[in-house]
């Protein structure tokens, strides 16, 4: 049985530490690019992004609770599976026309009224649209509703 040589092991060891940390750096180096943050820390550009996240749950949180009071009514406590993966969502979205779908999505899951009921499908739904999309399907309802509530005219 040979005995390992301790020069060989501190070289291999020192060259594979080398490019861990290569690896390591390089990541950060990415997502600093990608987020708008370059020469920042690792630790600094998670911490913003959570920062942002929270501040976008927050805005969503309260437009939701003045949309409650603006009706006279109180939220309720909801279920885990829906006020969970909903503010989750929410948290991401950063564009002002999206976040007023999440604010009416969560302000429908808290109305104890139970008018316009949140199935947890509706948030899946509602991560994956553009606002573009959001708009087509505020328009298909808009037109849904004129027609159903609307007596029936017939083209002349």
């Amino acid at each position: 049985m040979s005995v390992p040589d301790p020069v060989t092991i501190a070289v291999t060891g020192s060259i594979v530490l080398s490019g861990a940390n290569q690896v390591a750096k390089q990541a950060q180096d990415f997502l600093a690019a990608a987020t708008g943050h370059p020469g920042e820390s690792l630790g600094t550009i998670l911490g913003n992004m959570t920062h942002r996240r929270i501040r976008n749950a927050e805005g969503i949180m309260s437009r939701a609770h003045f949309t409650l009071l603006n009706i006279g009514v109180t939220a309720k406590e909801m279920p885990l599976k829906i006020i969970h993966p909903l503010l989750e969502a929410a948290s991401l979205e950063e564009d002002p026309e999206l976040q007023e779908l999440w604010v009416n999505l969560l302000a429908n899951a808290a109305d104890p009224r139970q008018e316009n009921i949140v199935y947890p499908s509706f948030i899946l739904m509602a991560k994956e649209l553009t606002a573009r999309e959001a708009k087509l399907l505020d328009a298909l309802h808009a037109l849904l509703l004129e027609n159903v509530l609307s007596p029936y005219k017939p083209v002349e």
